[in-house]
């Protein structure tokens, strides 16, 4: 619809004087208002009704100033910039009054309160100074994260990137830990160019002594961002790490690590291999005092960042004799948290594939922890997410807990969840954990949940990593093989397959090499991908010519580059 003239709006009536809707609110005009102060008033008295009322009257003159600067624009008339707003106060006052009014419900004013706030965004953000930037990020964050994917992020960022030489400490940690919050709302948040701006004033500004999270959290919003080849800032905040640690706390602790372990080898290439044992021994000292889900990270960190078995080992060692003799700890953890710290010891205590290990070392296996996880997430299978549940039927299989009836009890759950409908990473673990789990449970529950999940890998073969890829082929390989071995030896030719025809082992087979050829650029790597394959095209006995198709494919040009290779659960 066209814009209303100023003209038009004047004549409208009553808009001579400051707008009233209800009793207390008004159009915020007018010297002397201080928008952030009267927030702070209203919410410290617990007056509901006059935020309410603040809101809408906020809203009203966002709404009216942005008319006045389109009419403006249309008139030919230059914008003077919004430093002094017509709303008697200035822009950080009015970003302290928005970052105030974002923790808290903003009933049916939410949506046009951010509406109008973007629009202020949009328009003001390159007169913004660093601190007003930094405050609308954290504003952003914790009331509208998923709008940063659109505009105001893009406008904040763009601004944040043009002042990254004079950025504070402070004001870069709060504006990218703002801007990482959008990340996975629909829309870029930052374009590369402006991550790279930031990064560079990440690896030049001193880090604030007394504020030790500054560290954890600037390396947490670039691993969102998926700013993860950049060795040199990660190194140097490592170091930083290193001579702060004393003063860190479990959080900060457990965000570091986790930002490490998304981050890829390529981040770590400048920290040296010994160096986390360091890190491990200052996360064992937390242990004691830590809450569950600060121990479920760290975790998952340490055995993410590929340090070596030996230098996490006291900390795992530590964590087990915590949930063996600590009273009731177990029926505290969430879902979730079981899910990860099962996960976590099973890659430490068992980081082979049980398959490869020397003829007759499967039978002298122990179980890998006195931990019984398998009975407290029994006690609450139905809290599981599929990913949940495809961790901990991995760390069943590893750790060898549970037995066939847990494998089973897993494998039906998967399946109410729709196993097929998992994402990659969740396809990869639950194939591998059902295909090293053959000779503990028998052939007909590993290949019938094999079955069940191979239509999703076709279907998601084209998103898929190299660990993934590799993973996948790898399981399907041995269970054609057994299933093969199985016939041979007597077994009917009935039994359980994992294909429904030959069409879908060949489409099966055509997608994750095609998959592997885009991703993987180790050529040695790509004759294991063939021969895996080929392990695959004789089992199944598939045509001779697929596997000639296959290497063809295997040997196609490559687009070029590298691909991120972290196998994680």
């Amino acid at each position: 619809a066209p814009l209303q003239s100023a003209e038009q709006r004047r004549a409208q009536p009553g808009a001579g004087a400051p707008e009233r809707r209800g009793r207390g609110a008004m159009m915020l005009r007018g010297g002397g208002y201080n928008v952030s102060r009267e927030v702070l008033l209203a919410i410290r008295q617990g007056n509901v009704e006059r935020v309410e009322h603040l809101v809408e009257g906020l809203v009203a003159a966002l709404r009216q100033q942005r008319h006045q600067r389109e009419d403006a624009e249309v008139g030919g008339v230059p914008s003077s910039g919004n430093e002094h707003l017509s709303l008697g106060t200035s822009v950080w006052d009015l970003a302290c009054a928005v970052q105030k009014l974002a923790r808290r419900p903003l009933g049916a004013h939410g949506s046009e309160f951010w509406d109008e706030v973007g629009h202020l965004v949009e328009a003001g953000s390159p007169t913004m100074a660093a601190r007003d930037l930094a405050m609308f990020c954290n504003a952003y964050a914790a009331g509208a994260p998923t709008r940063l994917g659109g505009t105001p992020g893009a406008a904040l960022g763009r601004r944040a990137a043009e002042m990254a030489r004079e950025l504070s400490a402070q004001d870069l940690t709060m504006i990218l830990n703002g801007l990482s919050k959008g990340v996975g709302s629909e829309g870029k948040v930052l374009e590369a160019r402006d991550v790279q701006a930031l990064a560079s004033a990440a690896r030049r500004v001193k880090l604030d002594r007394d504020m030790p999270n500054q560290a954890p959290l600037l390396l947490n919003a670039f691993a969102k961002l998926r700013h993860s080849t950049d060795s040199d800032l990660y190194g140097h905040l490592f170091r930083y790490a290193q001579r702060s640690w004393r003063s860190w706390d479990a959080k900060g602790m457990a965000m570091f690590l986790n930002a490490f372990a998304n981050m890829g080898r390529r981040a770590r290439a400048q920290i040296p291999e010994e160096s986390w044992r360091g890190a491990a021994f200052r996360c064992t000292q937390f242990l004691p005092g830590a809450d569950l889900g600060q121990l479920s990270s760290m975790a998952h960190g340490l055995v993410n960042i590929g340090a070596e078995a030996e230098w996490v080992a006291d900390f795992f060692d530590a964590l087990e004799n915590l949930l063996c003799t600590r009273d009731r700890i177990n029926d505290c953890l969430s879902a979730q948290q079981l899910a990860i710290i099962a996960h976590s010891l099973a890659r430490h205590r068992r980081p082979e594939r049980i398959s490869v290990q020397p003829p007759g070392a499967r039978e002298q296996l122990l179980p890998g922890t006195t931990w019984p996880f398998e009975e407290f997430a029994s006690r609450r299978l139905r809290q599981f997410s599929s990913q949940g549940l495809a961790l901990v039927l991995y760390a069943s299989v590893r750790l060898e807990r549970g037995g066939a009836p847990f494998f089973e009890t897993l494998a039906m759950q998967l399946r109410r969840h729709g196993v097929a409908k998992m994402p990659a990473p969740g396809l990869a673990v639950v194939c591998s954990a059902a295909s090293e789990a053959l000779p503990a449970v028998g052939l007909h529950l590993a290949l019938r949940l094999l079955s069940d999940a191979e239509p999703g890998c076709r279907r998601t073969a084209g998103t898929m990593s190299p660990w993934q890829v590799m993973w996948l082929l790898t399981a399907f390989a041995h269970a054609a093989e057994a299933r093969a071995a199985a016939v041979a030896d007597g077994a009917p030719a009935t039994t359980t397959g994992i294909w429904q025809s030959q069409g879908d082992a060949r489409e099966f087979l055509v997608a994750l090499c095609a998959r592997a050829r885009q991703v993987i650029y180790d050529p040695a790597r790509l004759v294991g991908v063939a021969g895996l394959a080929r392990r695959i095209v004789v089992a199944e006995l598939l045509p001779a010519d697929l596997e000639q198709d296959l290497d063809e494919l295997l040997q196609a040009p490559q687009p070029g580059g590298d691909a991120a290779d972290t196998p994680g659960g």
